[in-house]
Formats: structure tokens, C-alpha cells, sequence
């Protein structure tokens, strides 16, 4: 369930990846026979066949996979072999946890990679002012439900610009617009993907109050030349995990799935660092296809 980013996290310094580097090359081999054990259409059926947890019997799979005896005990010696199902009495076969978690990191990016491939195409005929004619809803539903990959990223500090709007029933409307008169006038809407911008509410809503604040921060370099009555603010950075959703109505109901992530997995919220949100998609004005990374501050 967990995708560690290793540009950000685990291998975020050259040391680190040189180990990665060492270790690729020296184990290469190995890696590439473990991918061989799942290249073949049959072998990967039984694992899906598998994948329940439950024990399942010779003769069942022999029904499911339409294999002949021989080739069914081969497949499944191969696959015993790669740890990757166990074989139990009475000529039963169960998927281990290697199998499992091979296959769940397999699935996640596979379906990764098929989102952006095909946001990049939509894109496209955007472009070119057509819209597709077929467009996956299956794979789509699919990834907004489990609201694509999560992730582990560490975030280095940061110098930041704040726009904060306080007191108000429509503080991200007012926030958005001192941002995007002070990016118009420096021409930062040229290139909107260039400077990463967070957001977050300052303060929380309240039930007895429908006025409540909200503030956007900028990222920017040390040079970069900011006027004296601006607000600069230093981050420290954190960790955090990561997960996307497409849409504003998603955001709550992803924000839930990401708490419930976290509060199931090894690592620990924590309120040292700010929960922000990332609009990946700055350009896109339409609220229904924004693309925001939701950023939970954890500790390990």
C-alpha cells in the first residue's frame, strides 16, 4: 500500500543512491530471474488465482487454469521455488507474502502508469481542442478510489511567500486572488508549474463560525527578490504522507482515507510540521479535473 518516493525519502542523498546503484547492479540478475518467474501468462494467473489468502487445492487450479497436470506442477515448482507461493498438505497451494506484496507493488504501478498516460493523451486533444471519445472510466474509478498511489516524501526546508486571508466566508477565494495578482505581476504565470504552491486552512472552520482563514504559500530560492511588505515565511520541512485526488469534492473524503492510511500503517501522525495541500495542476481552472496532492504530517 505504501510507495516510498526514493528521490525524496530513503535515497534523498547521493550516498544513498550510490548504495541503491551498487545494489542494483550487483543483484541484477537475481532480480531480473524473480521477474522471469511472473512473465509467463499462466504463472501470473495462478498467482492472481491465489491471491484470497486462502489455501486453494491442485485439482481446483487445474479447473481454473485449464492447464494440463504437468504444466500446472511445473508452474507451481517455479513458483514455490521464488518464495513466492507456499505449498501446504494434502497438495494445497496458498500465495506467500512475498507473492502478495510483489503483486500489490506490480499493480500500483501499472495503474500509475496508465493514469498518467492517460491524462497525457487527454491533455493532448485538449490541446488540439477535441475531446476523446472513449476514456476508461473503469481505471479511473478504480484510481480515484484508491486515490492513486501514496506515498512517503520528505519535504526539505523551504523559503516560502504567505498569502493569508483571515476572518472571511470565502478565504480561499480571497487567498487565491492576492496570489494570483502578485504571480501575474511577476510574471510567474508563464511558467505556473515552475515554483511549487501549498495550501491550507489558518484557522480551521468552526461550526459556530462560517468564517475561518486560509493561506498559500509559494516556494521560492533564496535570490528570488520579494518586496518588503510581503510576508516570508522559513519551513522547516517534514515527513509526510502523500496521496492524490482529483476534484474538489474529493478532497474531504480523501483527507478521511488518507488519516485512516496512516493510523493503519507504522507511522505516526504528528502536528509538528503543517498539513498542506498541493495543486499539482495550477494551470487547470476547472474544479472538477484539479489535481492535488494531499501532504499528512507523520513521524516514524
Amino acid at each position: 500500500m505504501w510507495q516510498t518516493c526514493p528521490d525524496e525519502h530513503k535515497f534523498s542523498n547521493l550516498e544513498s543512491k550510490m548504495k541503491l546503484k551498487a545494489f542494483l547492479l550487483k543483484s541484477g540478475e537475481g532480480i531480473i530471474d524473480l521477474l522471469r518467474s511472473i512473465d509467463n501468462p499462466k504463472r501470473f494467473e495462478i498467482l492472481s488465482l491465489l491471491l484470497d489468502g486462502k489455501e486453494t487445492s491442485f485439482s481446483n487450479l487445474l479447473e481454473d487454469t485449464s492447464l494440463q497436470k504437468s504444466a500446472l506442477s511445473n508452474h507451481l515448482a517455479l513458483l514455490t521455488e521464488r518464495n513466492l507461493i507456499d505449498k501446504k498438505s494434502r497438495g494445497n497451494y496458498q500465495i506467500s507474502f512475498f507473492g502478495e506484496i510483489l503483486l500489490q507493488r506490480l499493480t500500483n504501478t501499472f495503474i500509475e502508469a496508465k493514469v498518467r498516460e492517460q491524462e497525457n493523451l487527454v491533455h493532448l486533444f485538449e490541446l488540439i481542442g477535441k475531446k476523446m471519445e472513449y476514456i476508461d472510466e473503469e481505471l479511473i474509478l478504480s484510481t480515484e478510489n484508491r486515490n492513486l498511489i501514496l506515498k512517503i516524501v520528505k519535504l526539505l526546508p523551504m523559503r516560502v511567500v504567505s498569502f493569508h486571508a483571515t476572518d472571511s466566508k470565502t478565504p480561499e477565494d480571497d487567498a487565491a486572488k492576492m496570489v494570483e495578482n502578485w504571480t501575474k505581476e511577476k510574471g510567474l504565470l508563464d511558467d505556473p508549474n515552475r515554483y511549487q504552491v501549498f495550501e491550507f486552512n489558518n484557522p480551521d472552520p468552526q461550526k459556530d463560525n462560517p468564517k475561518y482563514g486560509y493561506e498559500f504559500w509559494i516556494a521560492v530560492p533564496k535570490e528570488f527578490e520579494v518586496e518588503d511588505d510581503q510576508v516570508i515565511k522559513e519551513f522547516s520541512g517534514g515527513l509526510y504522507a502523500v496521496m492524490s485526488c482529483r476534484g474538489v469534492m474529493n478532497i474531504g473524503p480523501t483527507w478521511k482515507k488518507l488519516v485512516q492510511a496512516v493510523n493503519n500503517s507504522e507511522y505516526t501522525l504528528t502536528h509538528d510540521h503543517q498539513w498542506l495541500e498541493n495543486n499539482v495542476s495550477p494551470d487547470i481552472k476547472d474544479h472538477d479535473k484539479l489535481r492535488l496532492d494531499l501532504y499528512c504530517p507523520i513521524k516514524e
